[in-house]
C-alpha cells in the first residue's frame, strides 16, 4: 500500500488546502501538516510536548526568598525537591512575655510584661468585688484601720460603747449618747448627759484606793476570819504576845527562881487576877 503525501516548500504551506486526513510536508524545514475539518494541523512544531520524558533538557532551580526562605534546589525531573525553610531571628525578640506585638502578618516582633494600662477597664460586677463606695459607708461594708481593726466609727454603739481613761480629766471635752466612760484612777462611771458628764449610780465606785469600796469577797473573808472564837487561827505564839511560855507554868517558885504561884487552901484568884483570902484560922493556943 502506498500512501500519497503532498510535498512542497514552507513558503507554500499557507496557499495549501488539504483534504481531511491528507497530509503534507515541507522539504525546506521538515514541518508535517494534516488536514481536519478545521483546517490544517502542524504536527510537529518546535518545542512541542512529548509524551514521556526522564529528565528536562534544561534543569531548573528552585528557592525561597522573603520572610521564610530556602536555599536553591536543582530539578532536572529525575528525583523529588525537598526545600528546607528557615524563618530568620527577629533582632530584640526573645523570651517568655504576657504581652507581644505582631505584624499584619502575625509574626512576634516584640513583647513585654502586661500592665494595668493594658487591661481594658473592668468594673466591680464584672469581677463580684464590692466597690470602693461601699467601704465603710452606710449599706456598705467595714473598713479596717492601721491595725487591721474596724474603726469605732464604723461599729455600732452596744460593741463599743465602754471607754476607758486614765482620769477624770482625759474624757474628751463632748461625750456621745449611749457610752460608759470609766476613770481608771477611781473607778468611777460615768454618762453623757448632753451638756457634761454625769456619774453613773453613787459617788462609791470599786477597787481598793482611798476613794472606792473595798472588794465584797474580801470583805466577806475578813468578816468570816473575825467570827472565829475558838483555837488560834493566825499560830500567835506567847512571844507574840509578850507572855510567859507554857514550859513556865510547870516550874514552881521557890527562893532562887520565879515560877508559877498556885493559890492554897482559902485563897483565889478572881477575874481580874487578884489573890483573894477567903478565911484566915489562926489556931488555938
Amino acid at each position: 500500500m502506498k500512501i500519497q503525501i503532498r510535498r512542497g516548500l514552507q513558503e507554500a504551506v499557507s496557499r495549501l488546502v488539504l483534504d481531511e486526513g491528507e497530509l503534507a510536508v515541507a522539504l525546506d524545514t521538515g514541518n508535517v501538516y494534516v488536514g481536519t475539518t478545521a483546517g490544517n494541523v502542524h504536527i510537529n512544531p518546535t518545542g512541542g510536548t512529548a509524551d514521556t520524558a526522564s529528565k528536562l533538557k534544561t534543569p531548573q532551580n528552585f528557592s525561597i526568598t522573603g520572610d521564610v526562605t530556602a536555599p536553591e534546589v536543582s530539578f532536572d525531573g529525575t528525583t523529588a525537591v525537598v526545600l528546607n525553610t528557615t524563618l530568620p531571628n527577629l533582632p530584640g525578640v526573645g523570651g517568655e512575655y504576657t504581652k507581644v506585638q505582631v505584624n499584619n502578618k502575625g509574626q512576634v516582633t516584640g513583647g513585654g510584661k502586661l500592665g494595668f494600662s493594658d487591661l481594658p477597664p473592668i468594673s466591680a460586677d464584672q469581677v463580684g468585688a464590692i466597690p470602693m463606695t461601699q467601704k465603710g459607708t452606710a449599706d456598705g461594708v467595714a473598713s479596717l484601720d492601721s491595725s487591721g481593726k474596724v474603726p469605732a466609727s464604723q461599729l455600732p454603739g452596744f460593741v463599743d460603747d465602754v471607754r476607758e481613761f486614765d482620769n477624770r480629766e482625759a474624757f474628751p471635752g463632748t461625750g456621745e449618747d449611749g457610752v460608759i466612760y470609766i476613770a481608771n484612777d477611781t473607778n468611777q462611771t460615768y454618762r453623757w448627759g448632753g451638756s457634761g458628764y454625769v456619774p453613773i449610780g453613787s459617788d462609791l465606785a470599786l477597787g481598793e484606793t482611798s476613794s472606792t469600796a473595798y472588794p465584797g469577797d474580801k470583805g466577806k473573808a475578813a468578816y468570816a476570819h473575825s467570827q472565829v472564837k475558838t483555837g488560834n487561827p493566825h499560830g500567835t505564839t506567847a512571844t507574840d504576845v509578850g507572855a510567859a511560855t507554857a514550859a513556865h507554868m510547870e516550874i514552881k517558885a521557890s527562893g532562887t527562881q520565879l515560877g508559877h504561884i498556885k493559890p492554897g487552901t482559902g485563897m483565889n484568884v478572881d477575874e481580874n487576877g487578884a489573890l483573894q483570902i477567903t478565911a484566915i484560922d489562926g489556931g488555938t493556943f
